[in-house]
């Protein structure tokens, strides 16, 4: 029976990253959902868990909400709650929320290049090439830290000598500078994972490896970021859905057994594990925007299919 193979080294426009996007996990859909439900989600779920915990045991003297409450008090309840519900289980679930992101987005990009290396994905191999790339892909995100606190750093300095230049009335100006700056440097890095596991590079190799496939081709990206950030959105916004009703019957005072700790738990696990699945499309679609890059600017995919036509011959 014939299988059909994704061509990941190629050429695509924007919305054949879109749509190549959904196609490659389709046709992966069993190994792909196997390898972020097994490598991934159990860290969403213990990040799920300690959400509820959170939540449930916080600290918040409710009171019913009066039939002509404004919507200024109701989310003042809201914010009064997640405010007080800070907690060492709202601690454990940041670090379990960073450390699923990171699995995230290790297991997706090793998925990638097994099947780029392979066309047959098993899970042997994507645990093989998770264990492999998880040392350089932090030491990746550690330097990407430590330069982007250097990029903010700078800025910050620069700013400061504005304002003392042209005076306190360009602070608001500055910030948004600031800010769009900030935010040129995160898409300019964005491929910087890839890189590190399609090419097997350094970490400081990768930061100027994505500065030049990036050139001229941050809007591009940038694109495709926010489209696909909107996509995982409105897909994500399902799983959301138990939790944010949870919140809002507590937020107006009503306890009942739709807000008892075993709910409130199962809400947020459900929304922790569905929110961080959803968004792998969005490393999908990176994957592909680094192949299109490589291949406009170097055309290494057309020189395999070259290298390879004439190894059969």
């Amino acid at each position: 029976m014939f299988e059909e193979v994704f061509e990941l080294e190629k050429e695509r426009d924007f919305s054949r990253k879109i749509e190549g996007t959904f196609s490659f996990i389709r046709l992966n859909f069993k190994a792909f959902a196997q390898s972020l439900l097994l490598l991934v989600s159990p860290f969403a779920l213990l990040a799920g868990i300690f959400q509820g915990l959170a939540q449930a045991y916080a600290n918040v003297e409710t009171r019913p909400i009066e039939p002509d409450a404004s919507m200024a008090e109701i989310l003042n309840n809201v914010l009064t709650m997640q405010q007080k519900s800070f907690s060492v289980w709202q601690f454990l679930a940041m670090i379990m929320i960073m450390l699923s992101s990171f699995m995230l987005t290790i297991v997706v990009y090793s998925f990638i290049e097994v099947y780029r290396q392979r066309k047959q994905v098993f899970f042997q191999d994507i645990l093989l090439f998770v264990k492999y790339f998880t040392g350089p892909v932090l030491k990746m995100y550690l330097l990407l830290i430590v330069v982007m606190l250097g990029i903010a750093l700078i800025l910050l300095l620069a700013s400061q000598a504005i304002i003392v230049t042209l005076g306190e009335e360009v602070v608001v100006v500055g910030i948004i500078v600031l800010f769009f700056l900030m935010f040129y440097f995160v898409v300019m890095f964005s491929l910087c994972p890839a890189i590190v596991v399609f090419e097997n590079a350094s970490a400081t190799y990768a930061l100027s490896r994505a500065k030049h496939l990036i050139h001229n081709k941050w809007w591009a990206t940038f694109g495709l970021l926010i489209i696909m950030a909107f996509i995982s959105y409105f897909m994500s916004a399902i799983f959301s859905i138990p939790a944010g009703v949870i919140t809002l019957l507590k937020a107006l005072g009503i306890n009942s057994v739709f807000t008892s700790t075993a709910l409130v738990i199962f809400s947020t696990v459900i929304s922790n594990i569905g929110t961080t699945l959803i968004a792998s499309i969005s490393h999908v679609a990176l994957s592909l925007q680094y192949f299109n890059l490589v291949e406009l600017k170097e055309g290494k995919g057309t020189w395999n299919s070259i290298d390879s036509i004439g190894n059969n011959h």
